[in-house]
């Protein structure tokens, strides 16, 4: 839950070795990545320990967080979980703005072809919604994006460990986009 940042690599990590029955990773309440480098890093040691990764029914995971879904050899998504993705930005400029084969696309297209097997998702989400806003995807451009690998699965109703924090960050992510 939460942001990923330059220390999460290192926080997610430490706890799977200390725990190796651990097979798969649910990401709950998940705004994005404050450290791109360090979640490709964490993304990719996610993918070489071959875990899965998962999103519950109430999960919302956007920007950078998608990213990290992407890296479970299997990602299981729950019907109700919801998938936000936009842009990127330099700071002056959209990911958009630059042609298609400029070097700045480079680490963000070979991370997704990596995972998915074809850049197009990437392509995708830059032209889903500018780096200030969010775009929901729907259950049909999950599937057509492959950024799931089984049927969409009906809601469990479990809940996360977090409680009360859980749904205090779901509304925060959801207030800063809607």
């Amino acid at each position: 839950m939460g942001e990923f940042n330059s220390q999460s690599y290192d926080q997610v990590v430490n706890v799977l070795e200390a725990n190796p029955q651990i097979s798969q990773i649910v990401l709950t309440a998940n705004a994005g990545s404050l450290d791109d480098e360090t979640t490709f890093r964490l993304a990719r040691y996610i993918r070489n320990h071959k875990l899965n990764t998962h999103l519950l029914d109430q999960s919302l995971i956007a920007s950078g967080a998608v990213d990290l879904f992407l890296s479970g050899m299997e990602r299981t998504i729950e019907r109700g979980a919801r998938i936000g993705v936009h842009s990127w930005s330099d700071g002056i400029r959209q990911a958009s703005d630059f042609p298609t084969d400029h070097a700045d696309h480079k680490m963000n297209a070979e991370y997704v072809e990596t995972m998915l097997g074809s850049d197009e998702f990437y392509w995708f989400t830059i032209r889903a919604a500018s780096a200030d806003s969010i775009y929901w995807m729907t259950e049909d451009e999950v599937r057509r994006y492959h950024l799931v690998t089984r049927a969409f699965l009906p809601p469990s109703g479990n809940r996360t460990p977090f409680d009360e924090e859980f749904f205090e960050q779901r509304v925060l992510i959801l207030e800063s986009v809607d």
